[in-house]
């Protein structure tokens, strides 16, 4: 009887903590510059790409989803490149077996559909009342290019 409701447990943790999505990464953007570069900042573009792709970016750690981007308070995020693309990347397919084809393990390769959020990181112990950032696109640009699936909240920007 212990047996059996051992097992009956150990299979319901597992269900359990299986069945939790991976926490939200939360990016503060340290840079203003438009880059990607390893130069030990994270900028706006990078964590963007981090999300995407769900891979790690020089400084910006691999996204998981339901993200969270932070932008200080007051500043200006330049775009000199062309408009950044959220979503429509998919996750690289998986071959365990090292055969070449990833149809008989189940592990195809799967659209990728961020959810994101832009807000403000405002420092509390501050009194004085700031401007909210503002992102810049390149001239004939668009700031985001948001595919199908994915979603974009922006808080104060």
């Amino acid at each position: 009887m212990f047996l059996r409701h051992s097992v009956f447990a150990s299979a319901f943790c597992f269900m359990a903590v299986a069945s939790v999505p991976a926490a939200a990464t939360t990016y503060t953007i340290t840079s203003v510059i438009d880059a990607e570069a390893a130069d030990g900042a994270c900028t706006l573009r990078e964590a963007i790409k981090a999300i995407s792709s769900r891979k790690k970016v020089n400084e910006c750690e691999a996204g998981t989803g339901g993200d969270v981007i932070s932008l200080t308070e007051g500043r200006s995020y330049p775009l000199a490149l062309a408009g950044m693309e959220l979503g429509g990347l998919q996750t690289d397919p998986v071959d365990n077996n090292n055969d070449g084809d990833t149809d008989d393990e189940g592990e195809e390769a799967k659209d990728i559909n961020p959810s994101v959020t832009i807000n403000v990181a405002r420092d509390v112990f501050d009194d004085e009342p700031k401007d909210n950032p503002v992102i810049l696109a390149a001239a004939g640009q668009r700031v985001f290019d948001i595919k199908p699936g994915a979603s974009l909240t922006l808080s104060k920007v």
